[in-house]
This record gives C-alpha cells, sequence and structure tokens, in this order.
C-alpha cells in the first residue's frame, strides 16, 4: 500500500507532465490533453485515499506528528 501512496504522489505532482507527453505522443488536441491530465489528477486522487484507508491510523498519526513539528514555537533562550 506503501507504493500505491507513492504512485499517487508521481501521478498528482507530475500530471501536467505525463498528460503533455501522453496527449503528444498521441497527437491529440489541447483540449483532449486536458482531459487526459485531469484523468491522470483524479487517478492520482482516488489512489491516494484508498491508500489511506488501507494504511489506516498509523499513517494518519505519522503525518500529525509531523505537522505539529512544523508549528511548534521554538524556546529562545538569550
Amino acid at each position: 500500500m506503501l507504493m500505491v501512496q507513492i504512485t499517487s504522489y508521481v501521478l498528482i505532482v507530475g500530471s501536467p507532465l505525463i498528460g503533455g507527453a501522453i496527449g503528444r505522443s498521441l497527437g491529440l488536441k489541447a483540449s483532449q490533453t486536458g482531459g487526459v491530465i485531469l484523468g491522470i489528477f483524479i487517478a492520482g486522487e482516488i489512489l491516494f485515499y484508498g491508500s489511506l484507508a488501507f494504511l489506516g491510523r498509523e499513517v494518519v498519526l505519522l503525518i500529525r506528528d509531523k505537522m505539529k513539528g512544523w508549528f511548534k514555537r521554538k524556546n529562545r533562550t538569550k
């Protein structure tokens, strides 16, 4: 499932590049290429939420702990 989640990240972030390459290789019009890009993006989102459902609580807790670290105030002692 972790590989599915990583694949979803690649599809979401890389959807313009992947869709553009597919559209160019198939000789599609700009509107059709846009549809391919949107389809790839939606597939990535579906894989992402599906993998979260299977990986479950551990991943949610890990993400929450990482995000808490981003917003903690650092003690400044002089």
